[in-house]
């Protein structure tokens, strides 16, 4: 299944990592990578969670890309 995943670098050398379908988590990291390993984790684990308290599955998404020329 695929995911949005956001990496955004903050202040300070960190990297936060957020997926718009899993409200209120939002990892940092001190690096892109780790940010990403963190996010996985996170994705993988919180339909355990949705389980547990009897909630849809997360949905997967579908994506395109648009390029404009600005």
């Amino acid at each position: 299944m695929k995911y949005h995943v956001i990496i955004e670098p903050v202040e300070n050398g960190i990297f936060i990592a957020d997926v718009p379908l899993i409200p209120g988590y939002v990892p940092q990291s001190g690096t892109r990578a780790k940010a990403l390993i963190n996010i996985r984790e996170a994705i993988e684990t919180y339909p355990e969670s949705l389980a547990a308290h009897e909630e849809p599955a997360l949905p997967s998404i579908s994506e395109d890309i648009i390029e404009v020329t600005v």
